[in-house]
């Protein structure tokens, strides 16, 4: 699960920069385009920033949970699990 929550993070930061981009063309023109590009230009590193968070609670827990469930720890597993979920869900 944590792994698949942070694919789909990936995906909307796709989707965040082609639509930066589609306003870049319609801002761009506008009498006041600059300031709005500088704006709409803002949320960029923020995505970016959530993106790596998400990156790294979902695809650094999920195979450490992996590995604790093949030496049959499952309690600790679970634990992982729970943990990487709740830090996706925090982000």
């Amino acid at each position: 699960m944590p792994a698949i929550f942070a694919q789909l993070v990936t995906l909307l930061y796709i989707v965040t920069l082609l639509y930066n981009l589609v306003d870049r063309i319609f801002i761009g023109p506008m009498s006041d385009g600059m300031l709005a590009i500088a704006k709409v230009g803002l949320c960029a590193p923020i995505v970016t920033i959530i993106t790596a968070f998400t990156n790294l609670f979902g695809r650094g827990g999920a195979p450490l949970a992996t590995i604790v469930m093949e030496e049959e720890k499952y309690q600790k597993a679970e634990h992982y699990l729970v943990t990487t979920f709740i830090s996706l869900i925090g982000t």
